[in-house]
């Protein structure tokens, strides 16, 4: 029963409850849920002994937590987002590595695949009834009709169910079930279609052509069936099913066609002037504002008025509200990632290319990771896990 325990108050946490219900309510419920999770905490019998590379992740999400803190007591909220925000998802975060940590390899994998079930069911939903008016309605009103998934935005939720799908994808490679791995390959290409996201749809064809690269070896002819299989649902989709149905005035699927020019997108140019002004500005963070959404004196005046407030970059975004602190904190957390990653002998060396380079992009989709529950969670466990099919039971 941990499992399903884990399943349905990890559920509740990154469901951002928090946003639903506001005042009494919403604190009764907030407090609710920390109970349940101490009482999983105390039942999972947590170890005290991690590996190197695991306290460094505890310890840099515990610095998170610091900051936060020094945020909520001298700092100010100037933005959408609220300060008490922040420091709420840096706890839930530290207490979601904890219990990823301890949970053994069968009962995550199940875990992974029952998020991933539920964010799809979510994403598919919202579809229908964005397009043909049943099923279940966006939550936040966007300037565009938009699916946005459990994270209550299109970007946001994009690199969660990427992440999802990187650790179950490289599980069913090495357990060679590669029937199982072209099955969520499709649904997540589907669910990638609909939320538009063109930086992690690049990213998971990458990781998917070099993951059938891997696989040809093991089994040619049945792979080589699935890839045209693949390719064919790929292309018809692509020309037949977006153009005949004509969704672009719901899923601005003007997007996915473009994609070919993402280099040159304001999108991507957006984020790109962030992380420039923030080395631009590395000599000049200091402490950083401690007001959440005001950045604007690291901008220049014909910048977008949105950068100044939301970066869309997190090494930015935290470097200028916290200073060097962030920047200590932020890249800290990427390297060791990387470097864990890099170590993680379970997983093939030819796949960890593409998942550096997500990592390093997924860093800059979200609206604001600061306010993403399980975003960093996922990272750890894909680094982290032991994907040998000797220690498998």
């Amino acid at each position: 029963m941990v499992n399903l325990n884990v399943s349905i108050i990890y559920l509740f946490l990154c469901s951002y409850m928090v946003l639903y219900f506001m005042g009494p309510l919403g604190h009764v419920l907030n407090i609710f849920s920390f109970l349940l999770f101490f009482l999983l905490l105390i039942s999972l019998k947590i170890k005290y002994k991690y590996t190197l590379s695991e306290f460094y992740f505890l310890f840099f999400i515990f610095l998170m937590i610091l900051l936060s803190l020094v945020l909520n007591v001298f700092g100010y909220s100037s933005g959408g987002m609220q300060k008490d925000l922040v420091l709420y998802v840096s706890i839930v975060v530290f207490l979601s590595i904890l219990v990823f940590l301890n949970i053994d390899d069968a009962n995550l994998f199940k875990l992974i695949l029952f998020l991933f079930t539920c964010e799809f069911i979510t994403i598919f939903l919202q579809f229908t009834y964005l397009y043909f008016g049943f099923g279940l309605q966006p939550v936040v009103e966007l300037d565009y009709m938009s699916v946005q998934g459990m994270s209550l935005n299109p970007n946001n939720t994009s690199v969660i169910f990427a992440l999802y799908y990187f650790y179950l994808a490289i599980f069913l490679i090495n357990t060679k079930k590669h029937l199982f791995f072209y099955i969520i390959s499709f649904f997540a290409f589907f669910a990638f279609i609909l939320l538009v996201s063109r930086t992690v749809l690049l990213c998971f064809l990458l990781f998917f052509f070099v993951s059938v690269l891997v696989m040809l070896k093991k089994n040619i002819k049945f792979n080589i069936f699935f890839i045209f299989l693949f390719g064919f649902l790929f292309f018809n989709f692509n020309f037949n099913f977006n153009f005949n149905f004509n969704f672009d005035d719901y899923l601005k699927l003007d997007k996915i066609k473009s994609i070919s020019v993402l280099s040159s997108d304001d999108s991507a140019n957006f984020r790109y002037i962030s992380f420039v002004r923030l080395f631009e500005n590395i000599a000049n963070i200091g402490m950083g504002t401690l007001s959440v959404g005001d950045y604007g004196h690291f901008y220049q005046s014909a910048d977008d008025d949105l950068m100044k407030s939301n970066p869309h970059v997190f090494f930015s975004e935290y470097s200028f509200l916290f200073g060097y602190s962030g920047l200590f904190v932020s890249f800290g957390l990427f390297i060791s990632l990387i470097w864990k990653l890099l170590k993680n002998s379970s997983i093939n060396s030819f796949i960890k290319i593409p998942l550096i380079i997500s990592i390093l992009l997924f860093q800059a989709v979200p609206s604001s990771i600061l306010t993403i529950i399980n975003f960093f969670p996922l990272m750890v466990i894909i680094v982290c896990t032991n994907y040998s099919i000797t220690s498998r039971k």
